[in-house]
């Protein structure tokens, strides 16, 4: 009789454990449709869908991982929106993404998992634009979560280009002044070579590729090499033409500007 209860209590825990997964599996894939619509310019989730998405489907997994990856992805396109396609930016919206990393960034530090760490250095490094009052916080934390996800697996391409990123805006950063070191570190990691390595096999690594793209198109126009900065850019319109941040960057381009916005 005991064993036949243990035998059922252990179905029931494999069971809740499947439908924890699978439900991740289904945020994972409403995250990266709504990722897609706005950089396709075709449906802006509003910040009150987005806040429930995390109170309701994120906040309160049990699995660990699962949950620290998915903050990441949801921090990764909150961001995102908030930078480039909200219209205005408002305060509470930055604090919320900034209480929030805050507490993520803890318990990424526990995560074992590349891409996770990865994802964290991605929402890091969106949040080093979106309240640059903690500039050293934020770049220190892009760096190390890049290089977390390099030790975790060494063959994490990702990771490679987002140490390029990072290397990148040192460079577009406007208070940098010596950029030779930098650029060399960012022809290494995003130059085209590496990123013929890449091969994008889902429409997340479509849009890790437009951005590659375009943080390389002010980079390189940062340094004076203008012609292949233009060249970057129509790089990036072809992965997703009607993205608000090439709109942006073709006006900012017309009128001599060169920043990340």
């Amino acid at each position: 009789m005991k064993n036949a209860i243990t035998k059922i209590f252990i179905l029931m825990f494999i069971v809740l454990l499947n439908s924890n997964i699978l439900f991740s599996n289904e945020i994972e894939d409403n995250i990266i449709k709504m990722r897609i619509s706005y950089y396709d310019n075709k449906y802006i989730p509003s910040s009150s869908e987005l806040l429930s998405m995390y109170e309701n489907d994120i906040k309160n997994i049990d699995d660990f991982e699962s949950r620290v990856n998915l903050t990441a992805l949801w921090g990764i396109i909150y961001t995102e929106l908030t930078l480039y396609y909200y219209t205005n930016i408002k305060q509470e919206n930055i604090e919320t993404l900034t209480s929030l990393y805050k507490k993520h960034r803890q318990e990424v530090k526990r995560s074992k998992v590349s891409e996770t760490a990865r994802l964290s250095a991605e929402f890091a490094f969106l949040m080093l634009k979106l309240n640059p009052s903690k500039y050293v916080l934020y770049m220190q934390d892009t760096r190390s979560l890049f290089l977390k996800a390099l030790v975790l697996d060494k063959n994490n391409i990702k990771a490679k280009f987002g140490i390029g990123k990072w290397w990148a805006y040192v460079v577009i950063d406007r208070n940098h002044r010596e950029v030779n070191n930098a650029m060399s570190q960012v022809n290494k990691y995003l130059g085209d070579i590496v990123i013929e390595e890449f091969k994008d096999i889902d429409a997340w690594d479509s849009v890790d590729l437009f951005n590659i793209y375009y943080i390389r198109s002010i980079f390189n126009m940062r340094i004076l090499n203008t012609q292949v900065g233009y060249e970057d850019l129509i790089k990036a319109k072809k992965i997703h033409p009607d993205s608000n941040i090439v709109k942006k960057l073709d006006d900012l381009y017309a009128r001599n500007i060169v920043k990340w916005f």
